[in-house]
Parts: structure tokens; sequence; C-alpha cells
């Protein structure tokens, strides 16, 4: 899967989870409305409906929490094998990165 892949993927699960949310608002100011305006059935419908938008936005952010995890632990496992193969170019761009900032941060005084 090439990188544009994984970000479409990534800005859709995004788009996916903010539309979520958006449903989970409307319906909350639905139930709000309704019991400033009257109560009984009309908001015991509007209450279910906003309970199930909440449990779907949920799942979906667990879920995305999850994979969130996973590729945060392959990048972190990535890195380490990288460093261990080439422990000297490791050493080389830490160095030059300090460099750097030691640099901008010399600049700025």
């Amino acid at each position: 899967m090439s990188r544009r892949t994984k970000v479409s993927n990534t800005e859709r699960a995004y788009d996916d989870l903010m539309d979520e949310f958006s449903t989970l608002v409307e319906a909350m100011e639905d139930v709000f409305s309704a019991a400033a305006e009257d109560g009984g059935e009309k908001l015991s419908e509007l209450k279910g409906q906003a309970e199930a938008s909440l449990k779907k936005a949920k799942a979906r952010l667990g879920g995305m929490e999850k994979q969130a995890m996973a590729k945060a632990r392959k990048i972190a496992t990535d890195s380490d094998d990288y460093v261990h193969e080439n422990p000297w170019t490791a050493v080389g761009v830490g160095a030059g990165v300090g460099l750097l900032l030691g640099l901008l941060i010399g600049r700025g005084r």
C-alpha cells in the first residue's frame, strides 16, 4: 500500500469520525430542544437516537485508537530494527539534528 493510499485512508477515517460526531451533536441538539418544548414519547425517541449515535461514534473511535496504536508499535519496531542494523548512521543523524537545533537555538539569542 502506498503512502498516499495510507494518508487518504486516514483522511477518510477522520472524515467519517467527524461525520459521526456531527450526527451525534445534531441528535443531542434535538434532544435538548425536545426537552425544552415537551417531554414524553418524542423525547424518548430522540434520546434513543442520540444514544445509538454515541455508541457508534465510540466504537469507531475505539477502532481508530487500536489502529493508531498498532501503527505506532510498528513504527517503533521498525525504528529500533533500523538503529540496530545501522548504529553509526543513527548516531550521525542524531548528531546532525542536534547540531542543527543547537545552531538554530544559538541564533535566536
